[in-house]
């Protein structure tokens, strides 16, 4: 919670009291800064806890404990002075007359009513703010499957191209024969796919997949192979699409090969477009 949010619930103990000396000095402080929005919660509160206390309904105390109240009065010697309005009851002969001071019930209603106004509204803002954010993480999921969904209909679009080309990949002598894949090439938008199958990688080494076209080899980058042995291969552009013969995927040390116009392990597959 920041420190602004932690001022705002206190807005409420503050109508009702309920802050210590230093808390009241600090909301004090913040409230000098010209904070809107706390001098709107306190306004708020204060309406509140008025309206409650004014609104709530006359309580008649028990006949009980009225008479418990009065033998505790009875118990206690009398105040030397009283400032609230009393009502003074004979009593029987050995016992004192009895003060009764007029007690607002309706009052300590509304004052109760007043403080579970001021904690609910505790609870609903800090539930507000709970749902607020929720609401803007679920807003960035949506902009964000939003924006794969844009690029995965990109991507159909793509495959469903009549300029698109497809190639199936076949080992060479240096490859194991269950290695198998594909790849989709659409030289209108130089975009191409990659689903290659059945790859072991050995500590320390990796696939890189190649363009083969007139000028040589160029390195597309190290495949990322996931458990199984199956990668999955998204490029967005192929360099220079009009000369390409074929696709190729090498073994190679850690990161690839060094030179990225030649592979330096054994070319493993190959897929002639």
């Amino acid at each position: 919670m920041s420190d602004h949010d932690e001022l705002l619930d206190r807005c409420a103990l503050s109508v009702l009291g309920a802050l210590d000396e230093a808390e009241t000095r600090r909301l004090d402080a913040h409230l000098a800064e010209g904070c809107s929005e706390c001098e709107r919660e306190l306004g708020r509160c204060r309406e509140g806890t008025l309206t409650l206390a004014a609104t709530a309904p006359s309580v008649a105390p028990d006949r009980a404990l009225r008479a418990r109240i009065i033998e505790a009065i009875d118990a206690e010697p009398l105040p030397k002075s009283a400032t609230s309005t009393e009502h003074r009851t004979p009593r029987p002969s050995g016992k004192r007359e009895a003060t009764i001071f007029r007690f607002p019930v309706f009052a300590a209603v509304g004052w109760a009513a007043a403080v579970a106004l001021a904690f609910v509204g505790l609870n609903d803002q800090k539930e507000l703010r709970g749902v607020r954010t929720e609401l803007d993480a679920l807003r960035g999921q949506v902009a964000e499957l939003e924006g794969r969904l844009g690029d995965e209909s990109s991507w159909l679009a793509s495959m469903a191209s009549p300029t698109a080309r497809v190639t199936y990949f076949k080992p060479t002598n240096a490859g194991k024969p269950k290695q198998s894949g594909w790849a989709l090439f659409d030289p209108a938008n130089k975009r191409a796919i990659f689903v290659i199958e059945n790859l072991d990688v050995e500590p320390g080494h990796d696939f890189e997949l190649w363009a083969i076209g007139a000028q040589g080899p160029r390195s597309l980058g190290v495949i990322t192979v996931v458990p199984g042995g199956r990668a999955l291969v998204k490029l967005p552009e192929v360099p220079d699409p009009t000369d390409l013969a074929a696709f190729a995927v090498s073994y190679e040390a850690a990161g690839g090969s060094p030179d990225k116009r030649a592979p330096a392990g054994p070319v493993v597959m190959v897929g002639a477009l």
